[in-house]
């Protein structure tokens, strides 16, 4: 039984979460009213002060998370005791689940889960509020904290990241200027053309370096994204153009941040033979579908003004 009321629980929550700052976690919430009520008059999570807020609380809060490891190793009774010694009428119990995503999405059904944890993937951002409350208005922490958006909606945060994944490039701008690279490219087509005006500036120059061999450092360069080619209608084989670049390409919430970020994948389209129109289906970071229109002209003329098909794509044969 916790000695706790459920303001007192709400605060007790938001301390762990400000001691722990740098893990995805919330404290419990969802739609219920008085839990709402309560929330909405809590200290915001950026305004409390560890050590000294709160540090009459006596409650019991359960803690799960993905971090097995951690608790095999004894990380998580560090955690615990460093906390108990900042509040010592705060029992913490914890858990480790190793099929995260998948158990906990389950758990999260449930208002018996436990009272903090991290926050699945799985869940949309539209549907945090359901499960969790916020812990600041976002504008209150976006300057102090990578990736503060993360888990983030309506304004609102439902959880800092523990960790964060930021994609692009290193490159030496000096060997750029100095091969002809006068800005930087914004396509395949591009990119592969810089690197072939550096090793002809300079053999002894490795024009790209990544560790290939991991297979991941490659991959991650691209998201899932939707090409085009316009192919022979009595040889399909025959690839009369291809699109250098994208029709259809990640650049909303949405589509960036999911259960699979990063992805816009074409699933089927609907036409409508008298005026031309394309519905296109798509899926959305592996969590919602999307719908964009755009007609077949539209999609030629593109994909022609984009054209790398060269000599050998138009021969017959297996691709």
């Amino acid at each position: 039984m916790r000695k706790i009321n459920r303001r007192n629980f709400l605060k007790a929550a938001g301390i762990l979460s400000a001691a722990v700052a740098g893990s995805l976690m919330t404290g419990c919430g969802g739609s219920d009213a008085g839990t709402q009520a309560a929330a909405s008059n809590l200290t915001p999570y950026n305004e409390l002060t560890v050590g000294t807020d709160h540090t009459d609380l006596t409650a019991t809060i359960k803690v799960i998370n993905h971090r097995t490891d951690l608790i095999q190793d004894g990380t998580f009774d560090g955690y615990v005791a460093e906390f108990q010694k900042l509040y010592p009428n705060i029992t913490i119990e914890y858990e480790g689940i190793t099929d995260y995503a998948g158990d906990m999405t389950t758990r999260l059904t449930s208002q018996e889960w436990g009272d903090v944890c991290m926050i699945p993937t799985t869940i949309p951002l539209t549907e945090l509020g359901d499960y969790f409350y916020p812990m600041c208005d976002l504008t209150a922490i976006q300057e102090d904290y990578n990736f503060a958006a993360n888990r983030a909606y309506g304004g609102k945060v439902y959880g800092i990241p523990s960790t964060g994944n930021a994609q692009g490039v290193i490159y030496n701008k000096h060997v750029f200027e100095e091969a002809g690279v006068t800005s930087i490219p914004k396509t395949p087509t591009e990119f592969l053309d810089a690197l072939q005006k550096i090793r002809d500036y300079d053999p002894s120059i490795d024009p790209l370096y990544t560790n290939y061999a991991a297979g991941w450092t490659m991959s991650a360069w691209d998201a899932y994204i939707g090409g085009g080619a316009i192919l022979d209608r009595d040889e399909p084989s025959r690839v009369l153009h291809r699109c250098s670049t994208f029709l259809l390409t990640p650049e909303t919430d949405y589509e960036e941040r999911g259960f699979v970020p990063n992805v816009c994948f074409p699933c089927a389209t609907l036409q409508d033979a008298a005026t031309g129109r394309i519905a296109l289906y798509y899926g959305c970071a592996d969590s919602y579908v999307g719908l964009a229109f755009t007609t077949v002209d539209e999609v030629v003329d593109y994909i022609k003004a984009h054209d790398n098909a060269g000599p050998a794509d138009r021969e017959p044969g297996v691709r």
